[in-house]
């Protein structure tokens, strides 16, 4: 199973650095890593001159690391840095062999928390316009406003992500499956299989300690499908892009785990998930791909199954 981690550059971690560095070939294109075109990182001196450098400078800059292997790097500028209102806060970079696993919207999540607990909010991201990867990666997020623009000529596209509420969500633990069953009751939503080591859910919590949020999904037995479900806001902890948010990181983390279609049942919130890249199903697609499902068997049994909408979306993500 995929373990990452963000981590500081270290001089330790130099060749699994440069088998990264090699992989995306020659250029000055790793977003995250801070290369500069004077910089020598062939070299073991220069490599740990640049690496005491990128300790020092007032950018945090971060390595993506999945066990002993460097997947990339991400960025986020000071407030202050001149060159957040042209290229903005954060900037990220992931191997080509690494993408299209939700790597990026994991690190980009982590680091929006690290950013609310420095002040900035929103983070200004910037990508170019046509680079659908990272435009994919970057709408995961709510974000405060969005806006097109042009860099030398160049078309690029602008994000003010918010920070403050991004995280962390944590998966649900024991302790918490009695009180997130009366969350969901709460919110009309099926409590079937909660405990079901199958079903893979996240919460949330506030100031106080109760749940304000959750998300998840159940997987097919081949594992290339995901059934989304438990996607809930406490009715006083909504705002803006609260529920977009907590659908998005349960297709990141489906995306990740390998699924390469997302399915769900919405009688009534046809248009949120319209507007995240769903669209109508075939429901008997859905309850055969998904069999196995502590959801479909439950529909299945009750009768509820002919009564519900299908809707599906493919995960394809292929960030930067």
């Amino acid at each position: 199973m995929t373990v990452l981690e963000l981590v500081r550059p270290r001089t330790d971690l130099r060749e699994q650095w440069l088998a990264a560095h090699r992989e995306w070939g020659p250029g000055l294109h790793e977003d995250g890593f801070g290369i500069a075109a004077e910089d020598d990182v062939d070299s073991e001196q220069g490599f740990r001159r640049w690496v005491d450098l990128l300790r020092r400078d007032p950018t945090a800059t971060w390595w993506i690391v999945d066990g002993d292997t460097v997947v990339g790097g991400i960025a986020l500028r000071a407030a202050h840095d001149p060159r957040v209102q042209r290229d903005g806060h954060l900037g990220y970079g992931i191997r080509p062999s690494a993408r299209g696993r939700g790597v990026a919207s994991w690190a980009v999540r982590q680091v929006l928390v690290r950013a609310a607990s420095l002040g900035i909010d929103p983070v200004v991201a910037v990508c170019l316009a046509d680079n659908a990867g990272s435009v994919a990666v970057l709408e995961r997020f709510a974000s405060a406003w969005t806006a097109s623009d042009r860099h030398d000529g160049v078309a690029v596209r602008r994000f003010g992500l918010i920070a403050t509420g991004a995280g962390p969500l944590q998966p649900v633990n024991p302790a918490d499956v009695d009180e997130l069953r009366a969350f969901l009751q709460l919110a009309d939503l099926t409590i079937a299989g909660l405990d079901d080591p199958g079903l893979r859910v996240w919460v949330e919590h506030g100031t106080d300690g109760a749940i304000t949020g959750s998300t998840g999904f159940e997987r097919s037995a081949d594992g290339q499908h995901v059934l989304v479900r438990s996607v809930a806001v406490a009715e006083d902890a909504r705002a803006a892009g609260a529920g977009t948010r907590l659908a998005r990181f349960a297709l990141a983390e489906a995306a990740r785990s390998g699924a390469e279609r997302a399915w769900l049942f919405s009688r009534r919130s046809g248009p949120f998930w319209k507007s995240l890249g769903f669209v109508p199903a075939d429901r008997d697609e859905l309850a055969s791909r998904l069999a196995d499902t502590q959801q479909v068997r439950l529909f299945a049994e009750t009768g509820q199954l002919d009564r519900e909408i299908a809707w599906t979306m493919p995960l394809t993500e292929t960030p930067c």
